[in-house]
């Protein structure tokens, strides 16, 4: 991505997807942190400003909608592609801050290029996609 290099905080309780995703935009020239609990993210988001925010549905402690609502009140705009593995991603759809679903397993050329949308802009929570097969919203 041409221009300020794109930081993503990526947020699951399962460290091996932290691990992989991390080495997949670290790979395309994104600057990554990364945390395994929602509680965590909150946290870091003040110290590492990320562009969009990668996180996971459920996870132990503050769930990732429950992250969205949090960011929300403390007046974070951050665009958030919230993921899962489990059925029934998509009553996330109207969460607050909310830009794309995307299913676990995930598929690399559709997450960075949904990153890449969310950062540049071209993503709204009104115009969050179809989540079970993660086809980018505007790809629908």
């Amino acid at each position: 991505m041409p221009g300020p290099t794109p930081r993503v905080l990526i947020v699951d309780d399962e460290p091996n997807m932290v691990g992989v995703l991390a080495r997949l935009f670290r790979s395309t020239g994104w600057e990554v942190d990364a945390r395994h609990c929602g509680d965590a993210a909150l946290e870091a988001v003040a110290g590492c400003r990320p562009d969009v925010l990668l996180l996971d549905c459920r996870m132990p402690g503050l769930s990732g909608p429950e992250v969205c609502a949090a960011l929300q009140a403390r007046g974070e705009r951050i665009p958030v592609l919230l993921m899962s593995g489990l059925p029934g991603l998509d009553r996330y759809a109207a969460t607050p801050g909310v830009v794309a679903l995307l299913r676990k397993p995930i598929d690399w050329p559709v997450l960075r290029r949904t990153a890449e949308e969310a950062v540049a802009g071209r993503l709204t929570a009104q115009r969050a996609g179809p989540p079970e097969d993660g086809t980018p919203p505007d790809q629908a």
